[in-house]
């Protein structure tokens, strides 16, 4: 049963660029919105359920656009003319591009179709269920899930042939607190010519990200609950949290960044409350600057904030403090080659740095003492 809103108002929610959500009242106001940046979010609203974009018009007054977008839609209009004709009304320059419409993710079948096109897909509902398995990716493409929740309901591969970037997006398990493995993989070994994945802006939430051969490339995004574990890959994390990774599934290791034969760089990064190591570094080479690593560890196991095996390590202006029963920076063994500059470590149980190897630092302070 349809209800009868009247001239009622309905506010319609933006993100500006400067990441300010704004709710929008006014039939002025709406006009800031009408340009390409905000396709998506515009054609959210034009296909709504409840109509909320004729309803907007039909709350302030106007008719005319009101009964435009109803008529337009009962004659089978693409999205682009109404639109288009809605900003022409508004006294403004059409915006949309033809065949935009056709780029639009509105269930998961439209999502594994955008992830086999070569276009820049919009994603315009609120939550995606993906129950496939097995994805495959055989052409570049980018998707912008404009802030919306891709729920994965059971393990997830991808196989990378070519470059995949996402941004704007939720990944997260069905359940609230199970861990849902997500596989990122390509068949190339060499590390300078593998496939590249790129997630800008996009959160993950209960998710173990297993990255093998592939070039993963993290920006802006916040991990909680999540894991990243590599293995022959090469990595790029920056601007990102790394936060309270608690395994509810049995692991062969429970670190929150786990990188094996890897390349790593991370760039002003926090890495904080994960129930074991925040980062282990395993056969690997491992760049850390500008970074915040703290309250790691549990208190049944001493587990190290940063463990660091058969690397090579170099870290920079970084703090390390406050674990949870343990120590801030572990090396285990004699190949490990650790250069520091500029690094902290304070609020350690067992010591900020423990070593029996050579390690070189430069203006660092150890205030939990080096064991």
């Amino acid at each position: 049963m349809e209800i009868d809103l009247g001239r009622v108002v309905i506010g319609l929610e933006f993100t500006k660029e400067n990441a300010e959500k704004v709710k929008i009242f006014n039939i002025d106001d709406i006009k800031e919105f009408f340009n390409k940046k905000y396709i998506p979010v515009l054609m959210k609203y034009l296909n709504s359920d409840d109509g909320l974009l004729a309803q907007f018009f039909y709350g302030n007054g106007n008719d005319e656009i009101k009964d435009f977008i109803e008529q337009s839609q009962k004659s089978g209009k693409s999205v682009e003319e109404i639109l288009n004709g809605i900003a022409i009304k508004l006294g403004l320059e059409p915006f949309v591009e033809e065949g935009i419409s056709n780029q639009c993710i509105y269930n998961s079948k439209s999502l594994y179709e955008a992830i086999r096109s070569s276009k820049t897909y919009y994603m315009l509902i609120d939550n995606i269920d993906l129950d496939t398995d097995n994805i495959d990716v055989d052409i570049y493409k980018m998707i912008d899930c404009n802030k919306n929740k891709i729920i994965l309901r059971k393990n997830l591969t991808l196989n990378l042939n070519k470059g995949l970037e996402i941004q704007n997006a939720l990944f997260s398990s069905f359940g609230s607190e199970d861990h849902i493995i997500f596989t990122i993989k390509s068949n190339v070994k060499n590390q300078s010519q593998q496939p590249k994945i790129s997630f800008k802006d996009t959160n993950f939430q209960n998710i173990i990200l297993i990255c093998e051969n592939i070039n993963l490339y993290i920006e802006n995004c916040v991990l909680k609950n999540t894991q990243i574990s590599t293995n022959n890959s090469s990595i790029m994390i920056s601007g990102s949290d790394v936060s309270n990774f608690n395994p509810t599934t049995d692991l062969s290791d429970s670190s929150a960044l786990l990188f094996l034969n890897s390349k790593c760089e991370m760039d002003s990064v926090k890495v904080f409350g994960n129930y074991s190591n925040g980062i282990n570094c395993k056969s690997s080479t491992l760049s850390i600057t500008n970074s915040d690593i703290f309250k790691n560890g549990n208190n049944k196991d001493s587990y190290s904030q940063l463990w660091l095996e058969k690397s090579q390590v170099n870290i920079q202006n970084t703090q390390v403090h406050d674990g949870v029963n343990n120590e801030g920076i572990y090396i285990g063994d004699n190949s490990t080659k650790c250069k520091m500059e500029h690094v902290k470590t304070y609020g350690h149980k067992r010591a900020g740095l423990r070593s029996s190897y050579l390690v070189k630092y430069n203006n660092c302070s150890f205030e939990d003492g080096i064991w």
